[in-house]
């Protein structure tokens, strides 16, 4: 142990400032440096490769969900210098317009040609919105017994080929994979689910048949309070689930439009708007009615009524020829 004299202090806390200014600007430089920021860049994608390579999605056929088990992400952080990751789950494009590479979907294939940082679109397609997971929120909330809450949940995994990519967020900025630093993106091998060989999703969403029209009551005004209820049938992409939502949202337009679907994007998608969102009951296997109660309308001002399914993941165009199912 050192004691110090107590007039020697100050200057021992002057010269500690600049000792750690002087360290923090060193810091600062060396990282700057192309080789050191290859060995964190490498470090982190070690981390996560071998967090990947331990890693065992549990698929649920009952509901058609794939789970993640996310306890041991805290450990990333040492190497990453991140306490926050972005979890992607791809699916692999059943019918592809071209052929598959002879590696596709292995370690090797997914290391070279920035083929993990820009999944091929023609092979592979983001499968919903990705997950943000908290390293150290995993860890406190299995310790505090919340059961099952260290876990991440995918929902309308009908494919049979999936393939899972992380991403160390910025500390600053969006956390997703489009926003993390070039090659930090980790991507798992394809790995298989126990789903059958017919195809789970209906034909309207795969481009192969007219899709069924949307049934939108008429809606129910009332007073005071003044609100409005609207009900409705919608067909989804696959079989209704429990855990289906619709956003119903009413955009409100003035003046008197003929037809909101002649409206701008714009106009359509502005701040000044109602919105709710509700589960989706399913009523038949194919469709789901909806019901709300929208409240604080304005009397005397015209609103366009939009209703969309809530991130479901065969509800958006893309490379596997889905359709958008809003209305």
């Amino acid at each position: 142990m050192v004691v110090r004299d107590k007039t020697m202090v100050i200057r021992d806390k002057t010269v500690d400032m600049y000792s750690s200014a002087f360290l923090l600007a060193s810091l600062v430089s060396l990282l700057s440096l192309p080789c050191v920021q290859s060995q964190v860049t490498n470090s982190c994608a070690a981390a996560m490769q071998d967090f990947l390579s331990k890693a065992s999605p549990d698929f649920d056929d009952t509901d058609k969900s794939l789970s993640l088990e996310l306890l041991e992400i805290s450990d990333f952080y040492q190497e990453c210098g991140t306490l926050y990751v972005s979890v992607e789950l791809w699916r692999v494009i059943s019918k592809p317009k071209i052929d598959r590479p002879t590696d596709f979907g292995t370690p090797e294939y997914f290391s070279k040609d920035q083929h993990c940082e820009n999944p091929n679109p023609d092979l592979l397609s983001k499968h919903g919105q990705a997950r943000k997971a908290w390293a150290w929120q995993q860890r406190m909330e299995v310790r505090s017994g919340r059961g099952n809450s260290n876990q991440i949940k995918f929902y309308h995994v009908v494919e049979k080929e999936y393939m899972i990519r992380l991403c160390p967020c910025q500390v600053n900025g969006h956390c997703t994979c489009e926003n993390t630093n070039p090659g930090t993106q980790v991507c798992s091998p394809l790995f298989t689910v126990p789903n059958p060989d017919e195809d789970q999703v209906f034909p309207w969403c795969r481009g192969q048949s007219q899709s069924p029209q949307p049934k939108i009551d008429s809606p129910i005004i009332q007073h005071c309070p003044a609100q409005l209820r609207i009900t409705g049938i919608i067909p989804s992409c696959t079989t209704v689930r429990d855990y289906d939502q619709v956003e119903v949202i009413l955009q409100a337009v003035y003046g008197h439009p003929t037809n909101c679907k002649d409206l701008p994007l714009p106009t359509l998608t502005s701040s000044n708007r109602l919105e709710s969102t509700v589960q989706l009951k399913a009523v038949n296997q194919t469709h789901g009615s909806f019901e709300v109660d929208i409240k604080n309308i304005t009397h005397d001002i015209y609103y366009c009524l939009r209703v969309e399914l809530v991130n479901h993941p065969y509800c958006n165009s893309g490379a596997d020829h889905s359709l958008d199912r809003q209305t």
